[in-house]
């Protein structure tokens, strides 16, 4: 689910009482990723169709981040989403720290 900002707290008053924008964030999952040989990876995903993709108050979401969730079989409240996260070698500093590959969508909450 979709969070908002604490309006009470500073980062919530300097959101909408002083630059006018909207407080929340999308609903996503965070990942802190640790293999021997290999950089960690810190990040999170997001689930396509949230209405506050495109307009992320902190403008963390990126659409290689997004992912489609679809229902689980069983008991009716569970659901699935698959990523591919890409992790680089130790000595190598060159790639990107944050996933480059998983699937892409529009992000507009439609």
């Amino acid at each position: 689910m979709p969070y908002q900002i604490p309006r009470e707290g500073p980062v919530g008053n300097l959101l909408e009482n002083i630059l006018g924008r909207h407080s929340w964030r999308p609903a996503h999952l965070h990942f802190k990723i640790d293999a021997d040989g290999y950089q960690p990876l810190t990040t999170q995903l997001y689930f396509a169709g949230n209405p506050y993709l495109a307009s992320d108050t902190v403008g963390a979401v990126k659409d290689s981040l997004v992912i489609d969730l679809t229902k689980a079989d069983g008991d009716g409240a569970s659901y699935r989403g698959e990523y591919v996260f890409r992790l680089a070698p130790a000595e190598d500093r060159t790639m990107p720290r944050s996933p480059s590959s998983g699937p892409s969508h529009p992000r507009s909450g439609a």
